[in-house]
């Protein structure tokens, strides 16, 4: 090309080539996506800890984790926290798998 220009609005490039004007329209990129905020809920920690007190149904003791490739390990976690805080831990310990009566 021997001369270009653009339209004061971005949407036309005008190219002069071999004595030929052309205009090439210019698609504006998309706009960006958007996503829905992301709502965090009020933490229940507060609320939670106060169901520990007095529930004869928790369990006692601790359980340790080990996670990942090098195993590392996630030790004294109290079972009754974790009964509290997940219905999943809730139901290990108290039906009757190995997992409830280890210390």
């Amino acid at each position: 090309p021997t001369a270009l220009a653009i339209s004061p609005d971005g949407s036309t490039l005008s190219v002069c080539a071999n004595g030929c004007l052309r205009e090439v329209c210019v698609a504006a990129p998309p706009p960006p996506p958007t996503f829905a905020p992301i709502v965090v809920p009020p933490s229940t920690l507060v609320a939670d800890l106060g169901k520990m007190w007095g529930d004869a149904d928790l369990p006692e003791g601790k359980v340790t984790f080990v996670v990942g490739d090098d195993e590392e390990r996630l030790e004294k976690v109290s079972k009754n926290l974790l009964c509290i805080r997940s219905v999943f831990f809730r139901t290990m310990f108290g039906i009757g798998m190995k997992e409830r009566d280890a210390a």
